[in-house]
């Protein structure tokens, strides 16, 4: 039997733990930092919220992934995001843990970081 009124994840992004162990481990970014994940045209891009709220004061950013523009709209009063293309349609893109998303994309490249080899 489970209790579903009891959220089991309740306070798991303030701990540092993770509880499970991942194969792909990635210092990039702290394991639980918020991301707003993109893949276009074969490429994968991770927004990190801490970075991206502080772009803009409107929360937007306009960027480049897959070779397509992109404009990424995060809103920090409800820690959501979403993405759009040239023409304004919403983008698929996954909000996760950093973890979760470098696992699934280890060749993903980072908002703000300076290009390296991975």
């Amino acid at each position: 039997m489970r209790d579903y009124e009891r959220d089991p994840y309740a306070g798991y992004d303030k701990v540092a733990r993770l509880m499970f162990d991942v194969q792909h481990k990635d210092d990039r970014l702290p394991l639980k930092e918020w991301v707003l994940g993109v893949q276009l045209g074969g490429d994968a891009k991770a927004y990190p919220f801490s970075l991206a709220r502080s772009v803009d004061a409107t929360g937007r950013l306009c960027d480049r992934v897959g070779g397509q523009a992109v404009e990424l709209r995060f809103d920090a009063k409800h820690q959501s995001a979403q993405a759009f293309d040239a023409q304004a349609r919403e983008l698929p893109a996954v909000r996760a843990f950093w973890f979760a998303w470098v696992a699934f994309n280890p060749k993903t490249s980072v908002l703000g970081e300076t290009a390296r080899a991975r």
